[in-house]
């Protein structure tokens, strides 16, 4: 047990950031399974390209053929990106968050070791309801 007593308004901002993670991560979960595909998309661009090369026909076509696939590809990738980034944001914010709320706990408690606080704030979390 801590000698430690973390004020609930501390305790409360590390459950909200801890539910939040949880939140995100289950989302990234189901995001994932849309990156495979397109994972799997991209791929199939590449076999495209390399099935290119060896194709015999006038240089035109091959620009053009390179064109389109290349075009497809670009919009696959922002795609992808644009799935993730809200994502990719709220862990930032959520890592900023627990920064800012690590700072508060070791100017408020100064003398306590990373242990001793994270152990206490272990404890006031399992007696918290939030």
């Amino acid at each position: 047990m801590s000698n430690i007593t973390i004020e609930d308004q501390y305790v409360i901002e590390a459950k909200r950031i801890i539910l939040e993670y949880d939140k995100v991560t289950l989302a990234t979960n189901e995001v994932q399974k849309a990156l495979n595909y397109s994972k799997n998309t991209i791929l199939k661009y590449q076999n495209d390209l390399e099935s290119l090369k060896g194709k015999t026909m006038p240089d035109k076509l091959k620009e053009q053929e390179l064109y389109q696939i290349m075009t497809e590809y670009e919009k696959n990738i922002n795609s992808m990106q644009n799935e993730i980034k809200p994502y990719l944001e709220q862990l930032e914010s959520l890592k900023k968050s627990s920064h800012v709320l690590y700072g508060i706990l070791k100017e408020k408690y100064p003398g306590a070791t990373d242990l001793q606080l994270k152990t206490a704030l272990n404890e006031a979390l399992g007696k918290i309801n939030v």
